[in-house]
């Protein structure tokens, strides 16, 4: 079972006390159910840990940040993550709309016309 912390809960939770921008992270990890982990942890935990598991996952991450899909469901967390999320750690946000553009580039020379 995964336990996920999702922004609305996180607020009902620490019940309006001062928590600055930086909000603490503990994500759960959705494979094994370790505790703790921020983005970057989690990236690393489950590469390190999960890299050959296709187990469909609730995305911790997705479930937490606000405007994220609480229901997001991947068999390919490592890949979700890294491409989705790319493991920042920048306090629960999602950076897939941060994604940066894609540029073709050639390295063989052009042919004659």
């Amino acid at each position: 079972m995964q336990c996920i912390l999702t922004q609305h809960d996180f607020e009902i939770f620490y019940g309006g006390e001062g928590v600055g921008s930086e909000q603490p992270q503990s994500l759960t990890c959705p494979f094994c159910g370790r505790l703790g982990f921020t983005e970057l942890t989690l990236m690393e935990h489950t590469s390190a840990e999960h890299h050959d598991t296709s187990t469909e996952v609730v995305c911790p991450i997705c479930a937490s940040v606000p405007g994220g899909d609480p229901n997001h469901v991947t068999d390919d967390f490592n890949a979700h993550i890294t491409f989705d999320h790319r493991g920042g750690g920048g306090g629960g946000t999602s950076m897939a709309s941060a994604a940066p553009s894609r540029e073709l580039i050639s390295f063989t020379a052009p042919l004659p016309c």
